[in-house]
């Protein structure tokens, strides 16, 4: 009787390490015609328990829409600036995340920002591998993200990062198919985050400046999700908070951007004209816990059409920079509720949560 040969052991690093290596990003994998996924993309059982179609959510949740089209009119008694002010605090100190409108940046604008993320992404593999992983040494790096230390699965998105600060990109390095909408997108962000930051700390009841102290730094990604042949194994991007001071995301998700709410996930609804505010662990800490970081994810597109989002970051990349909460929000009533940290903790810390089995946030790390 002839014996059959065992069955290959699976190296799963030696063959993302082969997937990394070819550059072609998941866009590529879907234009080969594949009709499954590579397994380092599926997910641990528990995540996988999350996603079944029977355990999906089937419902959306309503997040405040904040207008502000009046920011700077105080007349007739109409203080609008403080109505403002007050309705981002209550949206900050409960879910963490909102919606704003009227916020001047035109509709315009944020579509021909879609539009370029998508068609870089949807350039030739060759082109976008000039990108992969910061080959050519500047501030534009295109990658599919996987750690291969981590026991979770890769997620089945493609990103295009650019580093706006601390070294600006030289105008040439930014991929030519969407310079120049990225170029108009980051002045317009620039001076949104300014503002928001105003009126976060006049929330909080510190200087106008004190937030900015944080937010040195400006970084965008635009994620680009293609259609997955098996959508139910794997995620768009994995449950987490932000490690920020500050996020604000423009996307044209339908119904892939959910947030975690008690014990379940919920929908996000795209807004259009909108720009969702999400606030970061950084700001959580800074606050003292008044205002509230979110953790959220993205489920693997199941649809033809790509789910495309662009992602603006404010924060701070000096790795040595101290974060505890501001001294003048303490008092005996409300003591600090977290340790000081420096940034480069923070980061080992998000590491170390995708270690363990029972989810958490890094700021747990933290906490007095």
């Amino acid at each position: 009787m002839a014996i059959s040969n065992p069955p290959r052991e699976y190296d799963q690093v030696k063959e993302a390490k082969e997937f990394e290596d070819a550059m072609i990003g998941v866009k590529g994998l879907v234009d080969s015609g594949i009709t499954t996924i590579p397994r380092f993309f599926i997910q641990p059982p528990k995540i996988l328990s999350t996603i079944k179609p029977t355990n999906r959510p089937t419902t959306t949740i309503e997040i405040p829409v904040i207008d502000l089209s009046d920011i700077n009119n105080n007349f007739s008694g109409n203080d609008a600036r403080a109505r403002i002010v007050e309705e981002i605090r209550g949206a900050s100190r409960t879910r963490g995340i909102f919606y704003i409108i009227n916020h001047g940046i035109q509709d315009f604008i944020l579509d021909n920002m879609i539009m370029a993320a998508k068609s870089f992404h949807e350039q030739s593999t060759e082109l976008r591998a000039q990108y992969y992983q910061g080959k050519l040494g500047s501030n534009a790096v295109f990658m599919t993200t996987y750690n291969f230390r981590v026991p979770t699965g890769a997620t089945w998105r493609d990103s295009l990062q650019v580093n706006w600060t601390p070294n600006p990109p030289e105008f040439e390095q930014i991929p030519a198919v969407c310079r120049e909408e990225m170029v108009v997108m980051d002045e317009h962000m620039k001076q949104l985050g300014n503002t928001l930051m105003e009126l976060f700390s006049e929330g909080l009841g510190v200087s106008h400046e004190r937030l900015k102290e944080y937010m040195e730094d400006r970084l965008m990604l635009t994620h680009y999700y293609p259609y997955c042949p098996q959508p139910d194994l794997t995620l768009g991007t994995h449950p987490h908070t932000d490690s920020t001071v500050l996020t604000v995301l423009l996307h044209n998700q339908i119904d892939r951007f959910q947030v975690e709410c008690g014990k379940e996930w919920v929908h996000i609804m795209p807004l259009p004209g909108a720009l969702l505010v999400n606030i970061g662990d950084i700001l959580q800490v800074l606050s003292n816990d008044e205002y509230k970081s979110s953790r959220h994810r993205v489920l693997a597109n199941s649809s033809q059409d790509p789910g495309i989002t662009v992602a603006f970051f404010f924060l701070s990349s000096n790795i040595s920079k101290l974060c505890c909460p501001f001294p003048e929000l303490l008092s005996p009533e409300k003591p600090a509720i977290y340790r000081s940290f420096k940034m480069h903790e923070h980061k080992q810390a998000r590491y170390n949560i995708q270690l363990e089995d029972e989810p958490r946030t890094a700021l747990s790390y933290f906490k007095l």
